[in-house]
C-alpha cells in the first residue's frame, strides 16, 4: 500500500526535472493527445449507429417514444430511424443548415415539425458554419469546420420549443450539435429540473474544447437535478465515473435518464450496468 505514494512522489520529481525542456513539454502534449484518443476509442470505437450503441438504444426505447426532439437533425437519419420503431411518434427536428433543411423537409412526415434554427442556451441569433452538401460537421463552433460558409441563423431553446408546442412531456431529447451540446442542454434546464424530459442522448467530441462547456460540468448539472448518467456502448448503457477520465475531447455518446420516465425501467431491463 505504501508503494503507491512513493511512486507518485518519484513521478512528480521527474516531471519537475524535465518540465523546463520545450522538447519534453511537446512530447508530453503529444502523448496526452494520443491518450485522449485511446479513452475515446475505449468508450466509442466508431460513430456508426450500428456500432456505437445508437441502434441498440433506439431498439430498446424507440417503440415507447411518443414525443421526441432531434437537435442537429441534419438530413434526418436519426429521426427516420426512430420513426421506423414507432411510426406514430410526434417530433420536432431542429436544423439550421440550408441544404440539410431541404432534404429534411422532403423526407419527414407531417408528424414531425421542422424548425430552421440552431439550438442553444438562449434564444437569439448566432453565426453558423455550414459545410457543403449538408456536411455532418457543420457547427456554431468557429474553426471546427473547414471550407464552411458562415451564415447568421436563429437560435432556439428546448424549453421554448416545448412551451410553443404545448408539450408537457418529452420522451427523448437527442442532441448532436457538433460541440454545442452543452449549450443546448442549458436551454432545456427548466424541463430537466421538472423531469419533463425522460431520456437525453448527447454527443461529446473534440469541438467541446472551444465550446466553453465541459463534460464534467454537464454531468454534474444533470446529476444535481436527479438524472442518472450512462455512457452509450455498443450493446447497452454502462455506468460512468467522470474522475478517472476527466476531459478527453474524443467522440462518445452519453445518456441521462430520469427515474420518473417510463423509459427508465425499459432501458435497465435490457442490460445490467457494467463499469466502463
Amino acid at each position: 500500500m505504501a508503494t503507491r505514494p512513493v511512486i507518485g512522489s518519484c513521478i512528480n520529481r521527474l516531471a519537475r526535472r524535465v518540465a523546463p525542456s520545450l522538447r519534453a513539454a511537446r512530447t508530453a502534449a503529444h502523448i496526452r493527445n494520443q491518450c485522449e484518443l485511446i479513452i475515446g476509442y475505449h468508450l466509442a470505437s466508431s460513430s456508426h449507429a450500428d456500432v456505437n450503441g445508437e441502434t441498440w438504444l433506439l431498439d430498446a426505447v424507440g417503440p415507447e417514444v411518443n414525443r421526441f426532439v432531434d437537435l442537429g437533425a441534419n438530413v434526418g437519419d436519426w429521426t427516420t430511424a426512430l420513426l421506423v420503431r414507432n411510426p406514430t411518434a410526434q417530433g420536432i427536428a431542429v436544423e439550421p443548415g440550408i441544404e440539410a433543411l431541404g432534404q429534411l423537409r422532403a423526407r419527414l412526415p407531417a408528424s414531425v415539425t421542422v424548425v430552421p434554427a440552431a439550438a442553444g442556451s438562449a434564444e437569439g441569433t448566432a453565426s453558423f458554419f455550414e459545410q457543403p452538401e449538408a456536411g455532418e460537421h457543420s457547427s456554431i463552433i468557429a474553426g471546427w469546420v473547414q471550407e464552411a460558409q458562415r451564415r447568421q441563423v436563429q437560435v432556439v431553446t428546448v424549453d421554448a420549443l416545448l412551451d410553443r408546442h404545448g408539450w408537457d412531456r418529452l420522451d427523448f431529447l437527442k442532441i448532436d450539435t457538433e460541440g454545442y451540446d452543452g449549450h443546448a442542454l442549458e436551454g432545456a434546464s427548466q424541463a430537466l429540473r421538472d423531469h419533463r424530459i425522460g431520456l437525453v442522448q448527447f454527443e461529446y467530441n473534440r469541438p467541446w474544447r472551444e465550446a466553453g462547456t465541459t463534460l464534467g460540468g454537464v454531468l454534474r448539472s444533470l446529476g444535481n437535478v436527479g438524472y442518472e448518467i450512462r455512457v452509450l456502448r455498443p450493446h447497452g448503457l454502462d455506468a460512468y465515473e467522470y474522475e478517472p477520465f476527466g476531459e478527453f475531447f474524443s467522440y462518445s455518446n452519453f445518456v441521462a435518464l430520469s427515474p420518473a420516465s417510463h423509459l427508465f425501467s425499459r432501458v435497465h431491463s435490457e442490460r445490467e450496468d457494467q463499469p466502463c
